[in-house]
């Protein structure tokens, strides 16, 4: 049946804008292919280290969302870039957020910055890149993973990307979107920066323009950055336009409609926000908005949400806010263990939690040792 499901995606992708959401659910819900056979919930390949996240719970396959997650293997057949435990969600019936450097060899930004681990969905400490290596080496590897078909996630860690520094990131797949949950954890002092990018023009309330953010190296190469310090829950929104000839940096959305991703970020104390421009081939919109958080410890989390959605369906998320955990009645910071909650506009709420330590913990109602965990709350205000 491969071949019928490759056939039937060439004429999703050769399908005109107004015509694609349509075609979608022509070809992977109306025809007799076996998709949930052929694009399960959740594939993973154990070799590359490699991890694919589908969530199909939408009615309209264009509101499906997936995400890569490339925890594992550097080099070889694998990702030759310093980026491990990164992600590429795909939302909006297309992939919003990769490298996008390609086409720019030989251009001062490429080795610059996206040939760097900047350039990814990754955390980046201090400045510098991520381990790499000659050949291919195994880098992170996988603690965990869940199938379901509403609710799906991965669990990875890695002690190789910087000397001295454990890493944990947890993704959670659902029908509004990625729920993410990366620690940091080390015996020294360190600034780690979360690093996010997507199609569209990247809109934030506070923000102020800075000449620059850096002198040198990477991050040199922003255009027109902005930069705040903020403890409360951050929203940055990228709203895309139907793409144009040629695209434009707001106009690369492969649908009839405008297309918008949201990255809530849940408060932390003195983190700092900034989002940029980096440019990139004419042909997919010559610039795309990143988004990095930044905090300088020796541990921290970085708790983000992820939602999508088009014009015509509305943001699915009402509000997000992080649950106080408790191991023998006691609070617990938030490298033990971490939960969030999310609350949609129809009053259903789920939460999610992510164990750091092995003991049981206690959120609101909800007592587990596991180390990972979601509970669905209907109801329905």
């Amino acid at each position: 049946m491969w071949p019928e499901l490759i056939a039937a995606a060439g004429r999703v992708a050769n399908s005109k804008p107004e015509a694609k959401a349509r075609q979608m659910r022509k070809e992977y819900l109306e025809s007799s292919l076996p998709v949930d056979e052929l694009w399960p919930n959740l594939y993973i390949a154990p070799v590359k280290g490699l991890a694919m996240l589908r969530n199909k719970q939408a009615d309209q396959p264009i509101d499906w969302k997936e995400v890569i997650v490339d925890y594992g293997l550097f080099g070889g057949r694998a990702h030759g870039q310093p980026a491990k435990l990164a992600t590429i969600p795909s939302f909006n019936g297309q992939i919003v957020s990769m490298e996008y450097g390609y086409g720019m060899h030989g251009n001062p930004i490429a080795e610059g910055f996206h040939m760097r681990s900047y350039a990814h969905n990754v955390v980046v400490v201090d400045g510098k890149d991520q381990f790499a290596a000659s050949g291919a080496v195994p880098v992170g590897k996988l603690r965990g993973s869940y199938s379901g078909p509403e609710i799906q996630w991965i669990d990875t860690e890695s002690t190789k990307i910087y000397a001295n520094i454990y890493m944990r990131r947890t993704v959670f797949t659902t029908d509004f979107g990625i729920v993410d949950l990366y620690l940091c954890r080390s015996d020294q002092t360190h600034r780690y920066d979360w690093m996010f990018h997507s199609f569209g023009i990247a809109k934030s309330t506070g923000c102020q323009p800075v000449a620059k953010l850096a002198d040198t190296g990477p991050l040199a190469f922003a255009v027109n950055p902005q930069w705040r310090t903020v403890n409360q829950t951050i929203k940055v929104t990228w709203e895309n336009t139907p793409i144009s000839q040629p695209p434009t940096k707001g106009s690369t959305a492969l649908l009839d409609e405008k297309a918008f991703v949201r990255v809530w970020g849940l408060p932390a104390q003195n983190r700092a926000i900034s989002l940029f421009g980096i440019p990139m081939i004419e042909n997919v919109g010559s610039e795309i908005d990143y988004m990095m958080l930044s905090r300088t410890d020796s541990t921290t989390v970085f708790a983000t949400v992820q939602e999508a959605w088009r014009e015509s369906t509305d943001s699915p998320i009402a509000a997000v806010k992080r649950l106080p955990v408790l191991s023998n009645g006691n609070p617990v910071a938030d490298n033990q263990a971490y939960a969030l909650e999310i609350k949609r506009h129809n009053g259903e709420q789920t939460i999610f939690f992510v164990n750091y330590t092995p003991t049981a913990k206690t959120i609101d109602t909800m007592t587990s040792a596991d180390d990972v965990a979601v509970w669905n709350v209907r109801q329905n205000n």
